[in-house]
């Protein structure tokens, strides 16, 4: 659902903020604490132009310098964490999609009828719209060292003040990401996220609020359905290799993911500067076994799943991720790559560019501990 609707695309990259109490407070931080508490407490109506990258077909890469974009408009109905009603517009005004989020579900209008599904426990702090996710002190700590944050007030923006929030990066080739927030709510107004790449800065999702209002109060209709409804238990089909992120045994520290390994675990060397090992896991199902490794600069991460198993399982692991990706004209919320070495198979997945996994995919070696 995240990769139509544009709620997830700002939010996949699995990015970083962390509540208030274990740092002094920073622009980071400050920043955090507004925002959530605006989405927390504020009610509001607004009118919104959403772009993301979207080439018309697999394998076209930021880097080639040829990219197209998907802009949709948006009616948003948002009444604290609780409820949320999405309206996509078209170009006469009519509505094509409607979602409602109310509770712990949420309701997607088909034709005469609504899909209904429970949200993952990820996903609900990525509707309040925050595009970084809560996910601890090491993730603070590599963005502090690899970006430059920058706090400060920018004029006004759909006739709301508002301060910018600039995360700008420390090595070449990453992501700048510039973040506009409602002075007086907290409120994300505006949002951009830009790459470097060989052919320049390249912008690759964009949000902007085009007007927006804070009423004491909405109609309970808005957020509730009525006619045929018809429960789905899980995420689109699409998105199916998503559940390996949450198989197995969790481990912070590399060295006691090698430990329980039972054969070599592969990664690249050397790493992307800034990049550090910031958990992994290791899982063992009927004669499979799982290693996962996942690495960040704090704003950009990459996974390595590496799968031990019998030939012909392997060889069926590789070809169905290679069946799963997202219809044509739509970008997926991450870059895949299938491979094999040294008897095993590896799935290496990310949301950088491309050309940067196969690089990665070049670098593979058995890791020691030194």
């Amino acid at each position: 659902m995240r990769k139509r609707f544009g709620i997830g695309y700002f939010f996949f990259a699995f990015i970083v903020f962390l509540s208030g109490t274990l740092f002094a407070k920073n622009d980071l931080q400050t920043a955090f604490e507004k925002v959530k508490r605006g989405y927390e407490t504020v009610r509001y109506h607004a009118i919104v132009m959403d772009t993301v990258v979207a080439p018309h077909r697999r394998g076209r890469h930021l880097s080639a310098g040829k990219i197209t974009y998907r802009i949709e408009k948006w009616e948003i109905w948002y009444d604290g964490p609780d409820r949320l009603r999405l309206e996509r517009l078209s170009t006469d005004q009519t509505r094509k999609l409607i979602i409602i989020k109310n509770g712990e579900k949420f309701y997607t209008k088909f034709h005469d009828s609504w899909v209904v599904r429970p949200i993952p426990q990820k996903e609900k702090d990525q509707i309040r719209e925050f595009p970084i996710h809560l996910r601890g002190e090491s993730y603070v700590k590599l963005v502090e060292k690899n970006y430059t944050v920058q706090l400060r007030p920018d004029g006004t923006l759909a006739n709301r003040p508002v301060e910018i929030l600039s995360i700008l990066p420390n090595y070449p080739g990453r992501l700048l990401w510039k973040i506009w927030l409602d002075a007086q709510t907290g409120i994300i107004l505006r949002q951009v996220q830009q790459i470097e790449t060989p052919h320049g800065l390249k912008t690759i999702k964009a949000k902007r609020v085009i007007s927006i209002n804070y009423p004491k109060s909405f109609q309970d209709s808005l957020f509730t359905v009525s006619g045929k409804v018809v429960e789905k238990k899980s995420a689109f089909n699409w998105r199916g290799r998503r559940h390996l992120e949450r198989k197995g045994k969790l481990f912070r520290r590399l060295e006691d993911l090698v430990k329980v390994a039972p054969c070599p675990i592969y990664l690249p060397s050397p790493l992307p500067e800034g990049f550090a090992f910031t958990e992994g896991r290791f899982a063992r199902r009927h004669n499979m076994t799982m290693i996962q490794s996942h690495f960040s600069d704090g704003i950009i991460d990459f996974s390595i799943f590496q799968i031990d198993a019998p030939n012909r399982m392997a060889r069926r692991f590789l070809d169905r991720t290679q069946r799963h990706h997202p219809p044509e004209g739509r970008r997926p919320p991450m870059e895949v790559i299938p491979f094999e070495k040294d008897g095993f198979a590896f799935l290496i997945m990310g949301n950088v560019p491309a050309p940067w996994l196969q690089k990665l995919v070049h670098r593979m070696q058995p890791f020691s501990v030194k």
